[in-house]
């Protein structure tokens, strides 16, 4: 693999006290927006198939599941468009309130959890189960999702005071 050299931006960088790790955690940043744009696809997935079973209780007649699906479906695209668009601990350079490496390293961790429980909501999804049992396990995990997303963002909220 060939070596990059240094442009006169990275030579200046070197000069500059605590550029380094304000490059590093840019792209820690960077990286947890792409991890939050995976979990947001994963969600949107299971809007897609929320939408199916919409059909599917349309076609059999069943009122009732067609309107629990619709709550379950705006509630599910509330959510992903707030885990795409949330925050992220972002710090100019010399900002005295900067968000450290291991405050964005716990962001992440939370992060990847987000993005375990929205995979297996969408396992949940592409089941075959009873609606009743379908829609409880839905909201259940959405609750899930939803209330680890609250406990993201007032972390953030709270380490940006600090």
């Amino acid at each position: 693999m060939k070596k990059r050299h240094k442009n006169i931006l990275d030579k200046i960088g070197t000069l500059i006290p605590g550029f380094d790790g304000y490059a590093k955690r840019d792209n820690q940043r960077k990286a947890d927006k792409l991890l939050r744009t995976n979990i947001a696809d994963t969600l949107k997935k299971v809007h897609g198939n929320i939408e199916q079973l919409m059909k599917v209780s349309i076609k059999k007649g069943l009122s009732d599941d067609l309107m629990e699906f619709e709550e379950i479906r705006k509630a599910c695209s509330t959510i992903a468009e707030r885990i795409n668009y949330a925050e992220y601990g972002v710090s100019a350079l010399f900002d005295e309130e900067q968000i450290k490496e291991d405050e964005l390293e716990e962001i992440y961790r939370i992060d990847e959890i987000l993005l375990e429980k929205s995979s297996h909501l969408y396992l949940i999804v592409q089941q075959d189960h009873d609606s009743s049992f379908l829609v409880a396990a839905i909201r259940n995990q959405l609750k899930e999702i939803d209330s680890l997303f609250m406990e993201r963002s007032n972390y953030i909220r709270l380490k940006s005071k600090n």
